[in-house]
């Protein structure tokens, strides 16, 4: 493989080298025919949008160096910036954002917030940069993706003609997710927009609990959970709802009442950025508890989560299969594959993203 591919560690398997230049032939002319519908709702990157981009690339490839793995340059033109609105016209299971797996370019709609617009950059960079490899079966016009990161797609043993399985999918979804949860933490720390952004919205996260609090409907652990998840609004739209909730001409209620609606605005326009994937991040994070509990101090949670970052960035499964097996015992690295597998219908999409994996 040359160019692109090349530069991912991407492999075509299985074929000839005739076969291989056909497959990538087509791959690149799938890409063509897609981004032509991209761009009838593509929009030229502001000024700003560019520097948050740069930004979010840069981190990504922080986290993945650090766990020596390759972090080549993106090119600009595989990131393209649409019109609110736009991405389920072009992928209708996706919200805001998705990712070609398979012809290496992401889509990401414009947002109000710049945290909100570098964090979704952020999530489809690292399931971009994440190893690939590509299988060719009988025909090399229709090269399949048989490996992203930690997935890997194949049939069921159990049922070799039928769909295929997209073995550890939510598993991989979870690690991006907690890959960009910490990548958000040194951002908020370092980049100026995201700490602007994340530190006014900080003083209105107190109104927002007592918000919750007076509605009745959700336990303090609860609004401390759903309050996490929520990181910044637009900078005008955090600054004039605090000069209203810090008047001393309008009641409480008032201000509870205005915020509501503010809220309930900022979340049909898409103006709030919050921490993606829950479930996924959560039914890792028990994973890493229960293993490391179970390996009866030999492996800290940090050690753990760490053998699953190296696995989905450097495409090495090994370290982690070992750590698995030795603590819940032989074969349960495949039943995890399994449990936190989905079914891919056959000719399903190679889009993967904010929304959800391809079915």
């Amino acid at each position: 493989m040359h160019g692109h591919y090349e530069v991912y560690s991407e492999k075509i398997r299985d074929g000839d080298e005739k076969k291989q230049l056909k497959a990538q032939e087509t791959i690149q002319h799938k890409r063509a025919l897609q981004e032509r519908d991209i761009q009838k709702v593509e929009v030229t990157p502001s000024t700003r949008e560019k520097e948050m981009i740069q930004a979010a690339e840069a981190a990504v490839d922080a986290f993945i160096r650090q766990l020596g793995a390759d972090a080549a340059h993106f090119p600009a033109n595989s990131i393209h910036v649409v019109r609110p609105g736009s991405i389920e016209a072009l992928s209708p299971r996706h919200k805001g954002a998705y990712c070609a797996l398979l012809e290496q370019y992401c889509v990401v709609e414009r947002q109000p917030s710049e945290t909100a617009f570098a964090l979704t950059v952020v999530h489809e960079l690292l399931h971009l940069k994440s190893p690939k490899m590509i299988r060719i079966y009988e025909d090399p016009q229709n090269p399949r993706l048989y490996r992203a990161g930690l997935m890997m797609t194949a049939r069921k043993k159990a049922d070799p003609s039928g769909a295929e399985y997209d073995y550890f999918a939510r598993l991989e979804e979870g690690i991006v997710a907690e890959a960009s949860n910490r990548i958000f933490d040194v951002l908020s720390k370092q980049n100026e927009s995201v700490r602007a952004e994340v530190t006014l919205f900080a003083s209105i996260k107190p109104w927002l609990d007592k918000l919750m609090l007076e509605g009745g409907h959700f336990t303090s652990q609860k609004r401390a959970e759903m309050l996490g998840g929520l990181r910044a609004i637009p900078i005008e739209d955090a600054r004039a709802t605090l000069e209203k909730l810090e008047s001393q001409d309008v009641s409480d209620d008032e201000k509870l009442t205005d915020l509501h609606r503010r809220f309930l605005e900022w979340r049909r326009n898409g103006a709030i950025a919050e921490a993606e994937r829950a479930d996924e991040r959560r039914k890792l994070r028990i994973l890493v508890d229960d293993l490391s509990f179970g390996s009866n101090g030999r492996f800290s949670r940090e050690q753990i989560m760490t053998r699953f970052f190296e696995a989905n960035f450097t495409g090495s499964y090994l370290a982690l299969a070992r750590t698995v097996e030795e603590i819940l015992g032989k074969g349960s690295f495949r039943q995890l594959a399994e449990a936190f597998g989905e079914e891919r219908p056959e000719g399903g999409s190679s889009f993967y993203g904010s929304g959800g994996p391809p079915s």
